[in-house]
């Protein structure tokens, strides 16, 4: 009579900030708060000794994909994201954006919404991201059309490696804003465009 016997296979499995410079060779990995699934190929001379996100990994396309594609070295998430930003706070991380080893340019559409659910802004945020240190990227705001808006933005978001925790290991250049209009205002953030260029 024949046996049968039922194994489980976990593959390895992190946050998008622990995906390792290479998986070993064919091995699969699952980032958990991505959901993104990665092969690694250190030997393949197309990705060997890439220094930037995902490293010297294959990624594997899945349904969580529809809205996450990789062209070359230019990243996208068109994913909805929103926060609560409460009225007359100082810089507070609200929402992780990209990989915090991320550098040179970052575009992204947001919106502030009030209590009630009305939209009172819609804008573009683009940032000149620092290699090494977030807080010192340059973060331009383009208010896009404002309903009875009259707050300047020019400096109410900056990018910080803090996350909402206070703390720096999440892997995550967060957006950061600075409320000082007196109200309790909702931020939404979508359509993000990021590179990561392939140089040491």
């Amino acid at each position: 009579m024949s046996v049968i016997q039922i194994s489980r296979v976990q593959h390895r499995r992190g946050t998008s900030g622990e995906l390792p410079d290479a998986l070993a060779d064919g091995e699969i990995g699952m980032t958990t708060d991505t959901g993104e699934v990665f092969i690694g190929a250190p030997n393949n001379p197309k990705v060997q000794g890439r220094h930037s996100y995902p490293y010297q990994n294959i990624k594997i396309l899945t349904e969580l994909d529809v809205q996450y594609g990789v062209r070359g070295d230019v990243y996208y998430h068109g994913a909805l994201e929103s926060a609560v930003s409460l009225a007359n706070s100082e810089w507070i991380p609200l929402i992780g954006l990209f990989p915090s080893n991320t550098r040179d340019f970052a575009v992204f559409d947001f919106s502030l919404m009030k209590s009630d659910g009305t939209v009172k802004v819609l804008g573009e945020i683009s940032a000149c991201i620092h290699e090494t240190d977030a807080d010192q990227s340059v973060v331009n705001t383009t208010v896009k059309s404002s309903i009875g808006w009259n707050g300047d933005l020019s400096n109410a978001f900056k990018l910080t490696k803090l996350d909402n925790e206070g703390h720096t290991d999440s892997g995550l250049t967060w957006l950061a804003m600075k409320n000082t209009f007196g109200i309790q205002l909702t931020l939404c953030v979508s359509g993000r465009v990021w590179t990561t260029p392939s140089i040491s």
